[in-house]
């Protein structure tokens, strides 16, 4: 998204200061815009006279929104509105309420001293943004404004004010949106992941994740996900849904030796994928996953993929240094059977045949120069 910032300034009073300016253009709607920055600038000036408040004080206008605050002799200030925007977050696009209010915030009416106001007006493909406010209050809002639109108009920017519930919404809605739009698998998990670190993220997101995990064998880390989604679920049946799948997942967890024990059971169905996603699985618990690399060798080279079968073989033989004869690993990692069951999985008829290197299995240890 485009932002330009253009500064301006004159000698217009504004109740006693001199008057300054700026505006901002950025690719945002005009109603999500100005909920942020209602929200953010109202939080810098300490400007919610109502605790509980829902929402961000706003006055719609012909074009779009104007955002007014009024300062007293003692620096307190409070808002003029007639209206509150909240922006709620959606799998691909935010849903924004704009609420009636019963009786309008006024501000300090007479014992008004100073001004902050934001218009906020449709503009193109976005909308423009324009700040004024006196020379004091200028120094310290254009930058939290600035920072603020740049924060809604990123997806990784980083940095305060990104907790505020409207910014986390539309932040959230953003990375749900872009991890739909994509069709990469590692960047929509990646997206998903970091969708589910913020503050607003939904119960039905953590399902999604834990659902994700468990499609990779990953049972462990799907339970926790589902755990995750059940301390901020506020619905019963949705909690009740959650609690099933958590239970579900932990009795699927199982120790390394299991897995690889299942992955053996699938390579002799023929069922290479799914077996290679509990060897990863095994790796990812267990402390010394030489075995598994070693399994994962094999099963590339049934696949004729050498270069990947000769990564596994080295990963296999730096691991080995931790799991000598002696620990606890040596009855898997030394495991004749195993290595006679691929031997002979391998040996099958219409089996793709390998190329070999020559020598000792030592020769694998050490790359070619």
């Amino acid at each position: 998204m485009l932002l330009l910032a253009v500064t301006t300034s004159s000698c217009t009073i504004w109740l006693g200061s001199d008057e300054q300016a700026m505006q901002w253009h950025v690719a945002l709607p005009t109603d999500a815009a100005a909920a942020i920055v209602s929200a953010a600038l109202s939080a810098d000036l300490y400007a919610e006279p109502i605790a509980a408040a829902s929402g961000a004080p706003i006055t719609p206008s012909e074009h779009g929104y104007r955002i007014e605050w009024t300062g007293d002799a003692r620096g307190n200030w409070l808002p003029i509105a007639s209206h509150r925007l909240v922006l709620r977050a959606g799998r691909r696009d935010a849903r924004i309420e704009q609420i009636e209010l019963g009786k309008q915030l006024v501000g300090f009416r007479s014992r008004t001293t100073q001004r902050v106001l934001v218009e906020v007006v449709t503009a193109g493909n976005g909308c423009t943004l324009r700040l004024w406010a006196s020379a004091s209050e200028f120094e310290r809002l254009a930058p939290a404004m600035q920072r603020t639109l740049l924060l809604a108009c990123s997806l990784d920017g980083s940095g305060p004010g990104l907790a505020e519930a409207n910014l986390a919404a539309w932040r959230l809605t953003r990375l749900l949106a872009a991890a739909n739009g994509t069709s990469d698998p590692d960047r929509h998990d990646n997206l998903m992941r970091r969708a589910a670190r913020q503050p607003t993220a939904p119960g039905w997101l953590f399902h999604d994740l834990a659902q994700m995990a468990a499609s990779n064998s990953q049972f462990a880390e799907a339970a926790n996900y589902v755990s995750r989604g059940m301390l901020i679920e506020t619905d019963s049946l949705a909690r009740a849904r959650l609690a099933r799948l958590a239970h579900d997942f932990a009795k699927r967890t199982v120790e390394p030796p299991d897995l690889r024990a299942r992955a053996l059971d699938l390579i002799r169905s023929g069922d290479v994928e799914t077996a290679e996603k509990l060897l990863h699985s095994a790796r990812r618990a267990d402390l010394r996953p030489a075995i598994d690399y070693r399994l994962l060798g094999r099963l590339h080279r049934r696949r004729g993929d050498e270069m990947a079968a000769f990564a596994a073989e080295l990963l296999a033989r730096e691991y080995d240094a931790d799991s000598r004869p002696g620990n606890r690993n040596v009855g898997i990692a030394m495991d004749r059977g195993i290595t006679e069951q691929m031997r002979q999985i391998s040996s099958r008829p219409g089996v793709r045949a390998s190329t070999r290197l020559r020598g000792s299995d030592r020769v694998l240890a050490t790359l070619p120069r």
